[in-house]
């Protein structure tokens, strides 16, 4: 992802996504990222 897309896609989440919604997305990238640190850590 590019500045910009990562900026509409906020705008986007910010306007149409309801804030459960959210939450979980949010949830669900942290744990992606806590994976792949682990998984960089552990090489």
């Amino acid at each position: 992802h590019n500045f910009w897309e990562r900026k509409v896609l906020k705008e986007g989440l910010r306007e149409e996504i309801p804030d459960n919604v959210k939450k979980l997305i949010r949830e669900f990238i942290r744990e992606l990222a806590n994976d792949f640190f682990t998984a960089k850590n552990i090489e």
